[in-house]
């Protein structure tokens, strides 16, 4: 895989996701990968571990 497939790949704002230990589903509205957390539209504050969440729409 190459860098530009990598980067095409990550989650990014807009994406639907699904948290992977809850099984809860929302839409990504911020995402920062160099601290490694993330905000859900209906979720109050930054969640922590992108890794958790997996990305359920291109």
């Amino acid at each position: 895989m190459t860098n530009e497939q990598a980067a095409a790949q990550k989650i990014q704002r807009g994406d639907k996701v699904e948290v992977k230990s809850t099984g809860y589903q929302g839409v990504v509205a911020d995402i920062q990968y160099v601290h490694n957390r993330y905000q859900l539209t209906d979720v109050s504050g930054w969640q922590y571990g992108i890794d958790n969440i997996q990305r359920l729409t291109k």
